[in-house]
């Protein structure tokens, strides 16, 4: 189950923090661009200080607003991407923890990132937005009435290529079998729409194990590391689903599996702080993972580390913690074949 790919013939990341052209074959004429960005956890500052119980909502990362409006300027000045048609926010944009602090956050969202948004932005639910509570009226509420009550099991085709955008949000924490069953009937009902079309998904919570699955286990510490509900991922390999986009684990990877891409993103908010870029061409898809600038880097956000554990991961794959958090050249740069 390791990571292989195509040769990248994409992009480079050039010194001017610009992603440019640069195909061997010189002729080739992108389709479209997009971006995935995830795990942003922007907070509102009032959030910080609401309670429940005993508890209280801790600080999100360091310096993740910082580094999400780096990424908004970016977007808004078409300063670093030369163009994209679109943004997958898939997932955990805001920091919530909390039902009223949710609301703090998606509000805070809306005002000071969404309202200057220069490009769509198609959004999954993330565990932090909900709390886990996926299929929970009262905790979907906050999300919905920023976003839309159709925003949360959704697709939407661009330019020949069909995105269906899955909530499993709730993966390891909801047993109610009328939402997984929900869920399951949602993702097999956008697949047979636009049967000639090649498909992604993108859903919060990663379908398969990105590292080694024992060690994966370990170093994210939470037994939501992929989706514990297979029958997701039986979907996506029947209908032969070109990739899989997630986040979730605050680390960057790709591994294919039975023809699928399944990728992961590290997000803005912890270390290595990686979004990825997409080029559409007509014969495949060329993925290249970048991090915002290296003033905004926090090495100390990373959550897969000594600093948390005692130690720095690796697994079989991946040798040292450099690779085991960022991935392997192989993952960070790729080709995803258009069939």
């Amino acid at each position: 189950m390791g990571a292989a790919s195509v040769p990248f013939r994409g992009y480079s990341l050039q010194k001017q923090n610009t992603l440019t052209k640069t195909s061997a074959d010189g002729q080739d004429s992108p389709v479209f661009r997009f971006v995935q960005i995830n795990d942003l956890h922007i907070q509102n500052d009032r959030s910080r200080y609401v309670s429940a119980s005993s508890n209280r909502v801790g600080p999100t990362y360091k310096g993740a607003n910082d580094r999400a409006f780096w990424l908004l300027q970016s977007l808004k000045n078409d300063a670093f991407f030369n163009g994209i048609d679109f943004v997958l926010g898939i997932g955990d944009l805001v920091h919530g923890q909390q039902l009223e602090a949710i609301k703090y956050d998606l509000d805070f969202f809306a005002t000071h990132f969404y309202k200057d948004f220069p490009v769509p932005l198609y959004p999954a639910i993330g565990n932090h937005e909900i709390v886990q509570r996926e299929g929970d009226p009262v905790y979907e509420a906050p999300y919905k009435e920023l976003f839309g009550k159709d925003k949360v099991n959704y697709s939407f085709l661009h330019k020949g290529v069909h995105f269906i955008v899955i909530n499993n949000a709730g993966s390891h924490s909801v047993n109610d079998k009328e939402i997984l069953n929900f869920r399951l009937a949602s993702l097999e009902r956008m697949l047979n729409e636009h049967p000639d079309k090649p498909k992604i998904v993108c859903c919060h919570i990663p379908l398969i194990p990105i590292r080694q699955n024992e060690v994966l286990a370990k170093s994210f510490g939470f037994s939501s590391y992929f989706t514990k509900e297979t029958e997701l991922l039986d979907l996506v390999e029947k209908y032969k689903v070109l990739a899989v986009l997630s986040g979730h684990l605050h680390i960057s990877g790709m591994i294919i599996k039975n023809s699928v891409h399944h990728i992961a993103i590290s997000g803005s908010a912890s270390y290595p702080h990686d979004m990825a870029l997409y080029t559409v061409y007509k014969d495949r898809i060329d993925a290249a993972l970048f991090r915002v600038p290296s003033d905004l880097l926090v090495p100390s956000t990373n959550i897969h580390g000594a600093a948390r554990f005692g130690l720095d991961y690796t697994d079989n794959l991946h040798q040292d913690y450099t690779t085991y958090i960022m991935g392997q050249m192989s993952e960070r740069y790729f080709s995803i074949p258009l069939k």
